[in-house]
C-alpha cells in the first residue's frame, strides 16, 4: 500500500521483518525515531522516583517544581545534546506529578484514632452479601468530629452488620460507623493490600455500629459523571435482576457487561483463575478490544455497501473513527472502572491512529496509550492490570506477526475459502494465546505465584465463545433496554444462556486434576532476570550481543539459583518467622539441613478469608518452599486451623502433629479428609514422642503426652485451650516455647511438673495475651529473654503489665509484622519487619 514501507514493517511487525537498508540500527537511533517512546519512558521514570522518594522529596517539593524550567533552558539554547536535556524536564514533570498525588486524607487521618463518627455519605456500589455482614462503597461527605461536622468527599469501604434499609447506588445515607485504616500483614511474600485501595482511591474502612441504625436520606449527592453513569447502568441492572434467574449465568454477565463481580461465587472465580481465564471476569482490555473489533468490522462492511462513500472516503478511516462511540459507552456501561477505562484510552488510541493513518506504527501508539494513562492517571503504573495489559500487547507486537508469518505455509496449505479463513483464525488466535502466555508468566508467577497449564486450550475455546455470543447478545441487551424492554428480555436470557454454556466450558477445563502449579514467587529483581532470558533467547538466533546477554543472563540465573537452593536446603542455622495472620497464630520453623514445620495456620471464626491461602502460602513461596515436611496443630480451634487445610493440599506435609482432640468444626473436617486423601501420617500423644531430634535441633512436647480426655472438642473453649500441644524447641543453647492457648490451669500444672523445662529464651505468649493466660508463676518459671505476641491487637492490660515487669522485649506481629528469630552458635538474633 501507499506510503507502507518494509522500515515500516520493521518497526511495527518484531524480529521477524527487517529493514533491509538499516539492518544494524542502533537501539536509541530507532527509539528517537519514535519519540513518544523515550518521552513515555521518562515520565514513567519520574512518576517511579516521585512514588519511592516523595517522603523524602515533599519538603523540597516547593522547589522541585522549578526543575522542568531548568532543565528546558539548555534543551532550547543549547543544540548539543539537546534531547537529553528534553527527556531530563520530562523526567522531573512525571516526578512532580506523582507528588501532586500524595496529599493528606481527612479520612485515613480521622481513622488512625480508630474512633466512632456520624458520617453522611451517598452509596456509590450495588450491596452484596458476605456471609455475617454486607459489603458497599461509599463517597463520605461529611463527619461529625466532636460535635463539628468535617467536610471529607473521600471514598470509603463499608461494612454493614446487622439490618438496614435497602440500599442502592445513589442512595443518600446517614450512619454511625467506626473508621479503621487499611492495614497490610506485613509478612515477606505478602499482598500490599492497603496500597492496592489507595490506587482505587479509598481512604479507610468503615464499619457499621451494632445497634445503630442505618437512615436513608433521599437521593445522594454523586458527582456528575457517576451519577450519569449510574443513570445508563441502572435500567440493565434491572432488567437483569428481574429477567433472569439468580445464579451463575446472571452474576457472569453482570460481571462482563457491568463490570460488577460482587455477585460471582468463590468456586466460580476458582474456576476461572485455575484454567488462567481471570482475566475474561474483568472489563478490561480483552472485552474493549471485542467491541472495538466488532464496531470496526459493522462500521466497514456499512460504508462499503454504499459505492459513494466507499469512492468519497477511505472506509477503514472513518469506520475506526465511528467505533470510538461504542468502545466509551461500554467502558461507561461497565462502570467506567480503572481497567475498563486504561483499556478504552488504548483502544481509543490506536482507532484514531488508524483514522490519521498511523495505524503500522504500533509501538509509537502503545507509547502513547501509556503516556495519556500515566498523565490522567500516574498510579496506573503500579497496578497489576496496567503491567499485564502493556506487557503483554508489547510481546504480541513483538511476537505474534513473525509467528503468523511464520505459520503461513501451514494456512497455505488449505483451499481457499471457508477452509484456509478458519486455518487462519485458529493460527492467529494459537499464536496470540502463546505470546501472552509467555510474556506473561513472569508477571503471574510475581503476583499470584501459581501458572496455569491449560490455559492455551482453555483460551482457545473460551474467548471465541465470549466475543461472538457473550458479550455481543450481553451489550445488544443492554442496549436495546432503553428501546424496546421485551425485545431486551430476550436479547438478556440469549446472553444468559450462551453465559451457561461458557461456564460448562470452563468447569470442564478446571475438572482436570492438575490445571495450574504453585511456583516460586521472583522477585521484582527476578522478573527482570526472566523477561532478559527471554528477550534475549527470542534475538539471539540472529544477533551476537543478544547471545552474550542470554550467556550473562543464563550465569546469573544460575547463580541466584543456587542461593535459594542453599538457603531452604542446605543453611546451618534454626529460623523461625512467626507470622502475622491478624487473628489467630502461624509459625514455620526452618531446621537445619532443610526440613520445614509450620505451626498452626492462623484463621478467622465464620470468614470466607483462607490465610492459608492469601497469607502462609504467599509467604513460603517468596521464601521459594515448596514443601512442608510436618504441621502442627495445636488444638482445633479455628483461628489456629483454618489455613493448614490449603497447606496440607499444595505444600505435600510428610506428617501431621495434634493435640489429639477432634472437632465437629467444618474445617477440621476438611482438613483431615485431605490428609487422609494424601495418606499424610497422622500422629498425636501417646504415639508422638516427648522428644525428638532434627538435625541438632530437639524438639520436646511438654503436654499433653497423654491423649486428652475428650477425644472430641467440647463446646467450653477453655477446656480445649488447656488441652493445646506445647513445644519446647531448643537449638545450640537456645530455646523457643510454643504455648497454644493454654491458659492459667495447664501454666499451673507445668509449672509445677516441669519448671525445668520450661525455661526458654524465647516465648511465644499463651492465647495472644489473653487475661486467662500468661499467669506470674507461669512467667516466672519460663523467664524469658523476649516474648512473641501473635494477636490483632494488643494483649490485655493485665498481660501487659506483666511483660512489662520482667523488663524484656515483646513483638507482637499486628505491630512488628512478621517477627523472625535466627539462632547459631553465637545466640540469637531477632528480625522484625517494621517498627511500630
Amino acid at each position: 500500500p501507499p506510503g507502507l514501507s518494509r522500515s515500516t514493517l520493521a518497526r511495527a511487525g518484531g524480529p521477524g521483518f527487517k529493514d533491509e537498508g538499516k539492518v544494524n540500527r542502533r537501539p536509541f537511533t530507532v527509539m528517537l525515531e519514535r519519540p513518544l517512546i523515550p518521552v513515555f519512558l521518562a515520565v514513567a521514570g519520574g512518576v517511579l522516583a516521585g512514588h519511592h522518594l516523595h517522603a523524602h522529596l515533599r519538603p523540597a517539593a516547593p522547589f522541585l517544581w522549578l526543575l522542568p524550567a531548568v532543565f528546558a533552558v539548555p534543551a532550547v539554547c543549547t543544540r548539543s545534546r539537546r534531547a537529553l536535556w528534553l527527556l531530563c524536564g520530562i523526567f522531573s514533570a512525571g516526578l512532580l506529578l506523582d507528588l501532586s498525588l500524595h496529599r493528606p486524607s481527612t479520612l485515613a487521618g480521622l481513622a488512625h484514632l480508630r474512633g466512632m463518627h456520624l458520617v453522611e455519605a451517598t452509596v456509590c456500589e450495588p450491596v452484596t452479601e458476605h456471609g455475617r455482614y454486607r459489603r458497599s462503597t461509599i463517597l463520605v461527605h461529611t463527619v461529625l468530629v466532636e460535635g463539628t461536622p468535617v467536610r471529607a468527599e473521600e471514598y470509603a469501604a463499608l461494612r454493614i452488620y446487622g439490618p438496614s434499609p435497602p440500599l442502592a447506588p445513589g442512595d443518600g445515607v446517614r450512619l454511625h460507623v467506626r473508621l479503621s485504616p487499611f492495614r497490610n500483614f506485613n509478612n515477606p511474600g505478602g499482598y500490599d493490600y492497603a496500597g492496592a485501595m489507595a490506587l482505587k482511591g479509598l481512604a479507610c474502612n468503615a464499619y457499621t455500629v451494632s445497634g445503630r441504625p442505618v437512615e436513608k436520606t433521599g437521593n445522594g449527592r454523586l458527582p456528575p459523571g457517576p451519577a450519569l453513569i449510574e443513570k445508563i447502568r441502572r435500567p440493565v441492572r434491572d432488567l437483569y435482576a428481574g429477567k433472569l434467574a439468580a445464579g451463575e449465568p446472571r452474576s457472569l454477565l453482570r460481571a462482563l457487561v457491568l463490570g460488577e463481580r460482587q455477585e460471582l461465587s468463590r468456586e466460580l472465580r476458582g474456576a476461572f483463575t485455575r484454567t488462567g481465564l481471570g482475566h475474561v471476569l474483568a472489563v478490561s482490555g480483552l472485552h474493549i478490544g471485542l467491541v472495538g473489533w466488532m464496531s470496526f468490522t459493522l462500521a466497514s462492511r456499512l460504508l462499503a455497501l454504499s459505492y459513494r462513500l466507499s469512492v468519497a472516503v477511505v472506509a477503514a478511516r472513518w469506520a475506526a473513527l465511528l467505533s470510538i462511540f461504542p468502545v466509551v459507552m461500554y467502558t461507561c456501561l461497565a462502570g467506567f472502572q480503572i481497567s475498563s477505562r486504561r483499556a478504552m484510552i488504548m483502544a481509543c488510541t490506536y482507532l484514531i491512529a488508524v483514522f490519521i493513518g498511523r495505524r503500522k506504527d504500533l509501538w509509537s501508539t502503545l507509547a502513547a496509550a501509556g503516556l495519556i494513562i500515566v498523565v490522567l492517571d500516574p498510579h496506573s503504573l503500579f497496578t497489576i492490570s496496567f503491567q499485564l495489559s502493556f506487557t503483554a500487547v508489547a510481546g504480541i507486537i513483538w511476537l505474534a506477526p513473525p509467528l503468523i508469518k511464520g505459520a503461513a505455509p501451514v494456512i497455505d496449505a488449505f483451499p481457499a475459502g471457508p477452509a484456509r479463513a478458519a486455518a487462519s483464525y485458529i493460527v492467529g488466535l494459537a499464536a496470540l494465546s502463546l505470546v501472552v502466555t509467555m510474556f506473561l508468566a513472569p508477571l503471574l508467577a510475581h503476583y499470584f505465584s501459581r501458572l496455569s497449564l491449560i490455559t492455551l486450550p482453555a483460551n482457545m475455546t473460551v474467548v471465541p465463545l465470549l466475543g461472538t455470543l457473550v458479550v455481543p447478545l450481553g451489550l445488544l441487551s443492554a442496549f436495546a433496554c432503553p428501546i424496546s424492554p421485551s425485545v431486551a428480555g430476550l436479547l438478556a436470557v440469549a446472553a444468559e444462556t450462551a453465559a451457561n454454556a461458557m461456564i460448562a466450558l470452563v468447569k470442564f477445563w478446571s475438572s482436570f486434576r492438575y490445571t495450574e502449579i504453585h511456583v516460586p514467587t521472583p522477585n521484582a529483581w527476578e522478573v527482570l532476570l526472566l523477561y532478559a532470558l527471554l528477550c534475549s533467547a527470542v534475538l539471539s538466533a540472529r544477533s551476537r550481543r543478544a547471545r552474550a546477554a542470554l550467556l550473562v543472563s543464563v550465569m546469573v540465573f544460575v547463580l541466584d539459583a543456587g542461593y535459594w537452593i542453599h538457603r531452604v536446603r542446605f543453611h546451618r542455622d534454626l529460623r523461625v518467622t512467626f507470622l502475622n495472620v491478624s487473628h489467630g497464630s502461624a509459625a514455620l520453623m526452618e531446621i537445619p539441613g532443610g526440613r520445614k514445620m509450620l505451626v498452626d495456620g492462623g484463621g478467622f471464626p465464620g470468614g470466607t478469608f483462607d490465610p492459608g491461602e492469601m497469607v502462609v502460602a504467599p509467604f513460603l513461596l517468596s521464601r521459594k518452599i515448596m514443601s512442608v515436611h510436618h504441621l502442627v496443630l495445636s488444638h482445633p480451634h479455628a483461628d489456629h486451623m483454618e489455613g493448614l487445610r490449603f497447606i496440607a493440599q499444595h505444600f505435600a506435609p510428610r506428617e501431621f502433629w495434634h493435640n489429639g482432640m477432634s472437632s465437629a468444626l467444618p474445617s477440621f473436617e476438611a482438613l483431615m479428609e485431605t490428609l487422609h486423601e494424601r495418606g499424610t501420617p497422622i500422629r498425636a500423644p501417646p504415639e508422638l514422642p516427648e522428644a525428638v531430634s532434627m538435625n541438632g535441633v530437639k524438639i520436646e512436647i511438654l503436654h499433653p503426652t497423654a491423649r486428652p480426655e475428650a477425644p472430641v472438642a467440647p463446646a467450653v473453649s477453655s477446656a480445649v485451650n488447656n488441652a493445646s500441644l506445647v513445644m519446647r524447641v531448643c537449638f545450640e543453647g537456645t530455646c523457643i516455647l510454643f504455648t497454644g492457648d493454654i491458659e492459667r490451669d495447664t501454666e499451673a500444672s507445668l509449672a509445677a511438673r516441669k519448671p525445668h523445662l520450661l525455661r526458654s529464651h524465647i516465648l511465644l505468649v499463651p492465647h495472644h495475651g489473653s487475661h486467662s493466660s500468661s499467669t506470674p508463676g507461669f512467667l516466672d518459671a519460663v523467664a524469658p529473654v523476649a516474648c512473641i505476641v501473635s494477636a490483632r491487637s494488643r494483649e490485655h492490660s493485665t498481660v501487659e503489665s506483666r511483660l512489662e515487669s520482667l523488663g524484656v522485649p515483646v513483638f507482637r506481629t499486628s505491630e512488628h509484622g512478621a517477627v523472625e528469630v535466627r539462632v547459631d552458635r553465637k545466640g540469637f538474633r531477632i528480625k522484625v519487619r517494621s517498627r511500630s
